[in-house]
């Protein structure tokens, strides 16, 4: 009803998501690897031409549903398998090269993990006889570094 698309693809292996690693090599090829910037406010200006010429390009049209009854909150959602830490025995996925510690009944299971970004929490969670369960829950904040960087820029951070 949301119009949400999951996509699923193996982390770190390229050739199950090859048209995201070509997007991404077209990116360092044409816009990234080729100017040096002078500040924020230059690559900006350069992503507004990138961008729009990419979709061009592309012969992409945006098909976007606008309606005031739909609030937007912000969530990163993943799917990992929990791995067996092989010094401790103890459960543990990682996200964004953290290790998140759970409990070693779910090793080798696959998690549905949410991460909200307004309360900066994450939810683990699996799924059992078609019933979602709570494997985990715990906070997770947002690098102070990224957020100071948003505001620099003059971006708004949508989770302020």
């Amino acid at each position: 009803s949301r119009q949400v698309c999951p996509i699923f693809a193996v982390p770190r292996k390229p050739f199950s998501q090859a048209s995201i690693e070509g997007c991404n090599s077209v990116f360092s090829r044409k816009f990234w690897n080729r100017k040096e910037f002078s500040n924020v406010d230059e690559v900006d200006m350069n992503l507004i031409y990138f961008n729009s010429s990419t979709l061009k390009y592309l012969m992409y049209e945006r098909s976007f549903v606008t309606s005031s009854k739909i609030s937007f909150h912000p969530k990163i959602y993943f799917i990992r398998q929990v791995q067996e830490n092989p010094e401790t025995g103890e459960g543990y996925i990682s996200v964004l090269n953290e290790q998140i510690p759970i409990d070693s009944t779910h090793i080798l299971f696959f998690v549905f993990v949410e991460w909200d970004l307004v309360s900066e929490k994450l939810i683990v969670s699996m799924e059992i006889n078609q019933e979602r369960y709570l494997v985990h829950q715990i906070p997770f904040l947002i690098n102070k570094n990224s957020k100071k960087k948003m505001e620099i820029s003059g971006l708004r951070l949508l989770c302020h």
